[in-house]
């Protein structure tokens, strides 16, 4: 991460299944795609939208994150 520290997956955090071109692809789960993409950065618009769609289609709250 931007401060040194190592990144580390929860436990579980990576027994999601997706789909990309009609084959199951192993992935994180919604809610650890939501954790890394709001720590650590300030989000542009486009993150802030991807954030905001996984928030949505997961019924996820959406966490507090710095905007660029």
């Amino acid at each position: 991460m931007q401060n040194g520290v190592d990144w580390a997956y929860p436990p579980g955090s990576l027994t999601a299944m997706g789909t990309i071109l009609d084959r199951d692809v192993p992935c994180q789960t919604p809610e650890m795609q939501m954790l890394a993409h709001t720590t650590g950065y300030a989000l542009d618009a486009a993150h802030r939208a991807d954030v905001e769609a996984l928030a949505e289609r997961f019924n996820l709250l959406l966490p507090p994150f710095d905007s660029a």
